[in-house]
């Protein structure tokens, strides 16, 4: 057996090597990690839920009871988080920072979908690049309610993490046609339940999930029947949850408070309400994965020689989102307010028409012409990762937690952002490079 050493690990060569595979991304994940979670102090809500456990005494299931019929369907992962509490505030801010790194690793594995694309430093750059841009790339104050609050973590890093675990096998079966071993679909449902305990996670899981799933089976012609089960029950556990009394006592007790005529919206109104929250993001909060995922979808389009007019359509999303930072044309982005979404004038629906047609634009690019097949994955989590936000026009949550639902949506538009952005480098280095060789044979 091969021995190692801390000697043999800090020769040149070896440290030269390490750093080419990913390893040494996941040491500076880890590092990063666990120094910004380390000290973080408890806040608001955190304390509440010792409190709440130590109340009802040692027994979980009277704290759980109470939580599921009084205020939220979330009590799956707040149980786990009320139990750790009590074990150690520390031992959670250990345990989120590997959650968070968790995201990044991950979200990295859904860009290099092809294994025999991790090679050199671009894994491991990629890596960094995805962990800057989960906490350099954040506003400061999202990240202290959405990341560094405990309460919320294991809703939102947790949930995340959980979701991209639980969907991995499901992807690679669609990618290579392999069944993965029989422990990983087990470990894939138990982050199914987990990600099914928050809204926006099982909701996200549900949807890529079935795409995958029957994704998968038109490529292999056969029906995966672990992938359908994990798909069910992660499914299943996320409409039970939604479905909790706690949800509808919360949405009574919170959501006239914030917009007492949240009530009188009917369900079309609710829609439009979540489109103009959505567009409007897509024009400043989620502007930068947005942005730059038109821009590797044109790039890609250019270089792989097609027609000019598929060029001046992947264009148009690039030139519409870059266009509101430069002049505000009124009638392609006036969206309507919340208060005024029920009387939506001309100029309100001509910009909600043209906001709508660059997304599903974007979309179908991303499907067709950015691979040399077709990829549901980048299509579907750029139009869910927007779907997210849109489906925030129904929820009692549309006001107070609308900066960390936002922040959700952020992360999954990563692996498209980053997909198209390393696609669109491979590109342009294959193109030098076949122009140099031109150039040598000339």
């Amino acid at each position: 057996m091969k021995r190692y050493s801390l000697k043999n690990a800090m020769e040149p060569s070896n440290i030269a090597f390490a750093m080419e595979e990913q390893w040494f991304a996941v040491f500076i994940l880890l590092l990063a990690a666990l120094a910004l979670n380390l000290g973080q102090p408890l806040r608001l809500d955190d304390t509440a839920f010792m409190r709440m456990y130590a109340k009802d005494g040692p027994d979980l299931w009277i704290w759980a009871q109470e939580y599921w019929t009084t205020w939220s369907g979330r009590v799956l992962p707040h149980a786990v988080f009320v139990v750790l509490m009590n074990i150690s505030p520390g031992l959670v801010n250990v345990i989120n920072a590997f959650m968070q790194a968790s995201c990044v690793y991950l979200t990295g594995m859904y860009i290099f979908r092809n294994p025999m694309r991790r090679r050199g430093l671009s894994w491991s750059v990629i890596l960094v690049l995805i962990m800057g841009f989960f906490y350099l790339g954040t506003e400061q104050a999202v990240l202290e309610v959405s990341v560094f609050w405990k309460t919320a973590a294991v809703l939102y890093v947790w949930g995340y993490a959980a979701m991209l675990f639980a969907l991995y096998p499901m992807m690679k079966l669609y990618l290579t046609g392999e069944e993965s071993p029989f422990y990983m679909w087990i470990l894939s449902g138990c982050a199914a339940v987990y990600a099914a305990g928050f809204e926006q996670s099982g909701g996200f899981f549900a949807a890529m999930g079935l795409i995958l799933v029957l994704a998968a089976a038109m490529r292999t012609k056969k029906i995966s029947w672990p992938a359908v089960i994990v798909w069910g029950v992660g499914t299943v556990f996320t409409f039970f949850f939604i479905m909790s009394p706690g949800n509808f006592i919360r949405y009574s007790e919170e959501i006239l408070f914030w917009f007492p005529d949240f009530g009188l919206l009917s369900s079309a109104d609710k829609l439009f309400l979540g489109i103009s929250y959505t567009l409007r993001y897509c024009l400043t909060d989620l502007f930068l994965p947005v942005f730059m995922t038109a821009v590797g979808t044109f790039v890609i389009i250019c270089l792989r020689k097609n027609s000019v007019i598929l060029k001046a359509t992947a264009f148009l999303p690039v030139a519409y989102y870059g266009l509101y930072h430069i002049y505000k044309v009124p009638i392609l982005y006036d969206y309507a307010f919340p208060d005024s979404v029920q009387g939506f004038t001309a100029s309100n629906w001509i910009a909600v028409f043209f906001g709508i047609f660059h997304v599903f634009l974007l979309t179908i690019l991303l499907f067709m012409y950015i691979d040399d097949r077709l990829d549901p994955v980048s299509a579907a989590f750029y139009a869910g990762g927007l779907a997210e936000s849109v489906i925030m026009g129904y929820t009692p949550t549309i006001i107070v937690s609308m900066s960390r639902c936002i922040f959700f949506c952020r992360e999954i538009l990563m692996v498209p952002m980053f997909y198209v952005v390393y696609k669109a480098l491979c590109e342009a280095a294959a193109f030098a490079q076949k122009k140099h060789v031109s150039e040598n044979v000339t």
